[in-house]
């Protein structure tokens, strides 16, 4: 039985080498691509934006619901309106399941903290996550102003369920030029 064994394996391994082709062909990938000046190029040093709420208190997430808007910008510059005058600015992350449009938070351990981060644009109207918003570029430096603020979910403010404590949100920012 393991002669017959070996001499398939023997016999399929011929039939597999004699009809078994490698093919060689020269130069058959090629890569190819764009290089492209951008109109502006984020401030050094400005590549990362924190907003601290400072210390808020829950009896005024009881009773407003809110924080007061908190000012935050996003800093270019180099900007070349030659090269395009408008760019795309939307902000992604986490969207909170029970706000739609604004961030989730969690606390220092990792668990939901019955808040959200909510984004405003410089004339205080809501941007929602993942929905961009078109800035005008100037030339040389341009300051794109946002605020943030912290609201409470309803649910945890109904049940006083907004618990002290450290929260954090992180949200990434695309900028897109026309």
């Amino acid at each position: 039985m393991n002669k017959i064994h070996c001499r398939a394996v023997k016999c399929s391994l011929l039939l597999t080498m004699m009809f078994s082709t490698v093919v060689f062909s020269k130069d058959n990938l090629m890569f190819s691509g764009t290089l492209v000046k951008l109109p502006c190029i984020v401030k050094p040093g400005k590549e990362v934006v924190n907003v601290d709420f400072k210390s808020i208190t829950t009896k005024n997430i009881y009773r407003y619901e809110r924080t007061k808007s908190y000012p935050f910008s996003l800093e270019f510059t180099e900007c070349d309106t030659n090269i395009g005058d408008k760019m795309k600015i939307t902000f992604t992350g986490q969207e909170s399941s029970v706000l739609p449009g604004l961030l989730e938070t969690s606390n220092i351990d990792g668990q939901p903290s019955g808040l959200a981060v909510g984004i405003e644009l410089e004339n205080k109207e809501p941007l929602m996550l993942n929905k961009g918003m078109i800035h005008k570029v100037t030339t040389g430096d341009s300051t794109a102003q946002f605020y943030a603020y912290v609201k409470g979910e309803p649910k945890a403010i109904a049940d006083k369920k907004i618990f002290p404590g450290t929260f954090t949100a992180t949200s990434t920012v695309i900028v897109e030029y026309d």
